[in-house]
């Protein structure tokens, strides 16, 4: 009930029986499910005993939980022993409802894809089924966009959710842009977008620079194939002044037999 004044050290329990887990991950998947029970309950938290230590309120409980569970997650996750269906189960300690952001439980989730390079397509999905994807930040989603070791259809649904994103963002600074309708409004809000909202220019040059990859890469495929065309011409054109110099050579050796005598010297 004061998981919230936790450490990640005092969840790091060394699993000494039961399994072949480093750390004693059941005594903590527990303690989530009865902190969110005693929620649901409404039971009164028990405050510190400490009186340096402020209460905190209801969501700075809830934030520091989840910021505890996603660092507890990725620091068990290299074990090579955890099962998938006890991360999965791990993960799922909490309701989606207490996160805001899923950047900790795909930090978490990436680092256990890394150390289980073994697990099936299959597996992984499962596990990715529990990340709320369009709620990640742009830092996550730009890795996750580009993260081999995430099944395909993830990644695809990351590149949506980026590219909403960037649609509603400029959808916005539009609207503001025709209310205002002054050109120094324009600029200031253009400024404001780019100090306030970074992400939206970065993730408009991402496309620009994945468009120009695709033509790049059109480009490199055609002169491959003329490349290819080229060689096969060249070849045919050898084979064929091969064949014409071998009978020009031919001819050349079989007229001189025919038609010069040789000549000797005698002494």
């Amino acid at each position: 009930m004061q998981l919230e004044y936790a450490t990640l050290d005092g969840l790091l329990v060394p699993n000494f029986f039961g399994s072949d887990n480093l750390y004693d991950t059941d005594s903590v998947e527990r303690m989530l499910r009865h902190f969110w029970s005693f929620r649901e309950a409404n039971i009164e938290f028990f405050s510190p005993m400490s009186s340096e230590t402020a209460v905190l309120p209801l969501s700075g409980r809830f934030a520091n939980v989840t910021k505890l569970v996603d660092t507890y997650l990725a620091e068990v996750a290299p074990d090579v022993n955890l099962k998938p269906q006890k991360m999965k189960s791990l993960m799922e300690a909490l309701p989606e409802s207490c996160r805001t952001l899923d950047d900790g439980m795909y930090r978490a989730l990436d680092i256990y894809f890394k150390e289980h390079p073994w697990l099936p397509e299959r597996e992984r999905e499962q596990l990715c089924t529990i990340i709320n994807w369009s709620r990640l930040s742009f830092e996550a989603c730009t890795h996750a966009s580009q993260n081999e070791r995430l099944p395909l259809r993830f990644i695809l649904q990351v590149l949506f959710f980026e590219q909403m994103q960037l649609r509603a963002a400029l959808s916005n600074y539009l609207r503001v842009v025709h209310n205002d309708n002054m050109t120094s409004a324009a600029e200031e809000m253009t400024g404001d977008i780019r100090q306030g909202d970074g992400w939206v220019s970065v993730v408009s040059e991402n496309q620009h620079l994945r468009v120009d990859m695709e033509r790049l890469l059109s480009k490199v495929r055609k002169l491959e194939e003329e490349f290819v065309n080229i060689k096969q011409e060249m070849g045919k054109v050898s084979k064929t002044n091969i064949f014409t110099i071998s009978r020009r050579s031919i001819s050349r050796t079989l007229g001189c037999t025919s038609m010069e005598e040789p000549q000797t010297s005698w002494s």
